[in-house]
């Protein structure tokens, strides 16, 4: 099951009502259209102190999350999915360089902003969710 549960709705409601452009928005539904028909991650919401997530998690691990902002949607490309093999990340900054990268050496993520409905389809590509 996928994003369906009560919860997870109301993370969803969440994070939609902090989103403010227009083309943020349309971002937002692509990833949760394909997030929820995809069977090889397990995709949830979850509370962030204040804000909202949704964790994508491959065996049992947290690999990726997201959370919404008014202008952008921060896609997490989190320390298990480097160790898990699902990503590089050199080949992630290198990719994605003109998203804004930023990488947390202490926690070893890195995140990048989606901004447009095409930068999702780009992220999932990257991540095997197309």
């Amino acid at each position: 099951m996928q994003l369906n549960t009560e919860e997870d709705r109301f993370h969803i409601q969440r994070i939609s009502a902090r989103l403010g452009d227009e083309g943020v928005k349309r971002a937002f539904g692509v990833l949760l259209k394909r997030l929820s028909a995809q069977t090889r991650f397990e995709v949830r919401g979850s509370p962030h102190g204040a804000f909202s997530d949704i964790n994508v998690k491959y065996l049992g691990r947290r690999c990726y999350a997201f959370r919404g902002t008014k202008s952008w949607i921060a896609w997490y490309f989190r320390k298990p999915s480097f160790q898990e093999g699902l990503a590089d990340p050199e080949k992630v900054v290198s990719s994605f360089s003109e998203f804004d990268p930023f990488e947390n050496p202490s926690k070893g993520e890195i995140w990048v902003k989606i901004k447009t409905p095409e930068d999702a389809r780009l992220v999932l590509e990257f991540v095997e969710i197309a």
